[in-house]
């Protein structure tokens, strides 16, 4: 064989391997990531017995006494003073807002008591004890009996100090979640956990009881979640530290209302009124930014926007080159099969690393999910988040819609199995044990009021979804999330057929259009030189 023929020869062998390549990497599977082993069967490992402990508190003002115990972890508040109700609903904005001249945050102390035998009394000495900064936190949550905290941890000179609290690395911003709508307390503990094993950066939640102290003893506030705020870190979101000195930076945003204490970003798509609410700036801080900064990741967002907005095909089509689709595809899977229609308008995060692409998360607030909504019933026949912002275009795409059927496909056989969830399910609850007791023995009142609406399903049958015992509850969880989890394929496969640009045949019939060219353009090469 000629040298020249040996040389055509390896040019065609390079471009089919091209090709090769190219095509595993369209087709690749997502990444699944290494099976998180979840906290509670961690804890049940080194002896935690969920009968720890009194099943109710039947006291005046629920006090109880240091003799009081626990198998979960025991977070103590201590305030210097009251925490003032900081926020009003205002009619007009339609949302809270913070009161003229209130300052939401007081001074106190917060202690965990996490014995390693994980039996817990508050006789015990803590594991962590700091000063603090409190303020009650959420939105519509701000009017419920039972609060939500937000806590900056400082030192004695009223700095920021930081904490590892219950192995969560060390941070200063945490949460004391719950919410008095899901009364099966798991909701939260449940997306987050099972999102650890799929989505980037998913907050870390424990576990926890809370306890009140003040000048007359302590009081007993129920079960919560001890967890990680959104924001920039090590132990966070690890995308690179803005330096101050560049004219660029990573950035961390989120969806959701007007915010008078955020910086609002006036990007493309807020300007021509394209999407709901507003994309406030999370990380770099305040603090720490110049209007370059500003404009640079205002101007950032505007191009994605203008690409995703965009009518014009081959304009659209480049939105992979922008955004991590992976990232939208699995947020997509996980709301929609969770039934979280708050999600993508509100408490929705987006992430860029330096040079990187938009992703989207970490997940966020899922105490509505699964049909929890009192105003509303939801059809499980039906899915809705391809309404949402921004996936309301990228449906458009018959690429993004075909990956969306493969990744639930995928996760169906996995964490999104009428098998897994329910274990799952189960198994949480049973480890909540005495202490899912206790915290009905307060709150049960609010729990069993009737707050679910009577409504006709799509069959004209009056649904009522008011129980109360936990049991039913944490049944009819399971049954929304099996029957819902059913439908999605059918619902996926419609959306499909539905699509604007069917660019799967148009991507591929390029790169063969390619191929060609480069084979015959070698062949011509090599006969040139004969």
């Amino acid at each position: 064989m000629s040298r020249i023929k040996r040389n055509c020869l390896l040019i065609c062998m390079v471009i089919i391997c091209f090709g090769i390549v190219f095509s595993l990497t369209k087709l690749r599977d997502f990444k699944t990531k290494e099976e998180v082993h979840y906290e509670i069967y961690d804890r049940l490992a080194l002896g935690a017995d969920p009968k720890t402990g009194m099943e109710s508190i039947t006291t005046n003002d629920f006090e109880i006494d240091e003799s009081f115990e626990s198998h979960l972890p025991i977070v103590v508040i201590e305030c210097d003073d009251e925490i003032p109700n900081a926020y009003h609903y205002d009619t007009q904005a339609e949302r809270f807002v913070l009161r003229d001249g209130v300052e939401p945050y007081v001074s106190g102390q917060i202690s965990v008591i996490n014995n390693d035998n994980c039996i817990n009394r508050l006789s015990d000495s803590p594991e962590i004890s700091s000063n603090m900064r409190i303020k009650y936190r959420g939105n519509s949550s701000l009017v419920y009996a039972k609060h939500q905290y937000r806590i900056n941890l400082t030192d004695e000179e009223g700095n920021a100090s930081e904490e590892d609290m219950l192995g969560m690395g060390k941070e200063t911003d945490w949460i004391l979640n719950i919410s008095m709508i899901d009364s099966t307390l798991i909701r939260n503990y449940m997306v987050y956990s099972i999102c650890h094993n799929m989505s980037d950066y998913t907050p870390d939640v424990r576990f926890c009881e809370v306890v009140l102290k003040n000048e007359a003893g302590f009081q007993y506030e129920g079960v919560y979640l001890l967890m990680e705020v959104v924001e920039q870190g090590k132990d966070r979101v690890d995308i690179k530290e803005y330096s101050g000195k560049k004219d660029y930076s990573s950035y961390l945003v989120r969806r959701d209302r007007y915010d008078e204490e955020g910086l609002m970003l006036d990007t493309y798509a807020t300007k021509n009124e394209l999407c709901y609410g507003y994309l406030d700036l999370r990380y770099p801080k305040s603090d720490k930014l110049n209007d370059k900064i500003v404009n640079y990741i205002t101007d950032d967002l505007s191009q994605i926007e203008k690409v995703i907005f965009s009518d014009k095909e081959r304009e659209f089509l480049k939105y992979p080159s922008y955004i991590d689709e992976d990232s939208f595809v699995d947020y997509f899977l996980i709301n929609e099969f969770f039934a979280n229609y708050d999600a993508g308008n509100n408490s929705t995060f987006m992430y860029k690393d330096v040079r990187g692409k938009l992703s989207i998360g970490p997940v966020w607030d899922y105490d509505n999910i699964a049909d929890n909504m009192g105003e509303y019933l939801l059809d499980p026949s039906v899915i809705s988040f391809h309404g949402q912002p921004w996936f309301n275009k990228l449906v458009q795409s018959e690429s993004f819609c075909k990956k969306l059927e493969k990744r639930y496909a995928q996760l169906r056989k996995q964490y999104f199995s009428d098998e897994y969830i329910n274990t799952f399910i189960d198994d949480t609850t049973k480890y909540l044990g005495n202490a899912q007791k206790r915290d009905w023995s307060r709150w049960s009142e609010y729990y069993t009021s009737d707050r679910f609406k009577l409504i006709e399903d799509s069959d004209g049958i009056v649904i009522d979804r008011n129980y109360n015992d936990y049991e039913n509850i944490v049944q009819r969880l399971k049954d929304v999330l099996n029957t819902h989890g059913e439908y999605i394929p059918a619902e996926l496969e419609r959306i499909t057929l539905e699509c604007r640009y069917k660019d799967a045949y148009r991507t591929h019939a390029g790169y063969a259009i390619l191929f060609l060219i480069l084979f015959f353009s070698s062949i011509i090469i090599g006969r040139r030189k004969i």
